[in-house]
């Protein structure tokens, strides 16, 4: 493997992980919700 091609590789899965961290904080969020409606958005 080239380091060209490494680092679109890692680029690659660093926006992935990113994106799959980003929609476990939403389902988080939501599931903190449902335990305490009177909770703030702050």
């Amino acid at each position: 493997m080239t380091r060209r091609a490494a680092l679109i590789y890692l680029h690659t899965e660093n926006g992935r992980d990113q994106m799959i961290a980003d929609g476990m904080g939403k389902l988080a969020e939501a599931a903190l919700k449902k335990e305490d409606p009177s909770a703030s958005d702050t």
